[in-house]
């Protein structure tokens, strides 16, 4: 075998392949759901299922690359002052397929004119990550709201769902040290988020992520200096 051969960089090289397929494949779901095929209940739900899944996997693409380029101090932060509302209307319009399908309400508290500075990108990508999967245990609710408490900017995601459970709250250490193959769930999605909080940096103080159970649904926080 050549010693020289990096398969790390390969493997990228083909993930972000994979990702400009099912960026395509997403891209043409939302052409169907705008055309006549939609009008028909059976093909909406096939529709949504398709977009879901595939959302699923792009998501999880988005973030193997993000991990690998973290790991290779290839990923820089673009720190850029955002408009929060903007971000959330984006996700919610994304995902679109998925609500209506599930008959879910979003509702979005939020300030005019509230804006932070992070990465708009990266940012994003968590929170859309966390409405599908909010969405798929949500059973009629989702409420994303941003607040700013003790000079941090605290994104929550809440769902009417029955909540994290109870291993996933008492330790939250785990979504900081790696991926749990054998447990049948990586939280691969949870684990880039607690990486990407915690690249959000100002002085000493770190971004970082929380899980809690609200109201008898899960509340998903992102928390940024």
């Amino acid at each position: 075998m050549n010693s020289d051969f990096d398969f790390s960089l390969l493997l990228a090289s083909a993930v972000h392949d994979m990702k400009n397929s099912i960026g395509m494949l997403l891209s043409t779901v939302e052409q169907l759901d705008q055309s006549d095929i939609s009008e028909d209940k059976d093909s909406q739900s096939k529709l949504a299922l398709l977009h879901a899944e595939a959302s699923r996997i792009n998501n999880d693409l988005v973030h193997l690359l993000g991990i690998y380029r973290l790991d290779q101090d290839q990923l820089c932060l673009n720190y850029q002052e955002c408009f929060v509302f903007d971000i959330f209307q984006d996700q919610v319009v994304n995902n679109e397929i998925i609500f209506r399908s599930e008959n879910l309400k979003i509702e979005i508290d939020y300030n005019d004119d509230l804006s932070w500075f992070f990465d708009e990108q990266l940012v994003a990508d968590v929170i859309g990550n966390v409405l599908i999967n909010a969405a798929k245990y949500a059973k009629s609710l989702i409420i994303i709201k941003a607040e700013i408490i003790d000079a941090f900017l605290k994104i929550s995601i809440l769902d009417d769902g029955n909540g994290y459970p109870e291993k996933m709250l008492s330790n939250p250490d785990e979504l900081k040290n790696g991926l749990d193959f054998a447990s049948g769930s990586t939280k691969l999605g949870l684990f880039f988020a607690s990486r990407i909080a915690s690249e959000h940096q100002k002085g000493e103080q770190r971004g970082y992520i929380q899980l809690e159970n609200y109201d008898g649904g899960g509340m998903f926080s992102l928390w940024l200096p």
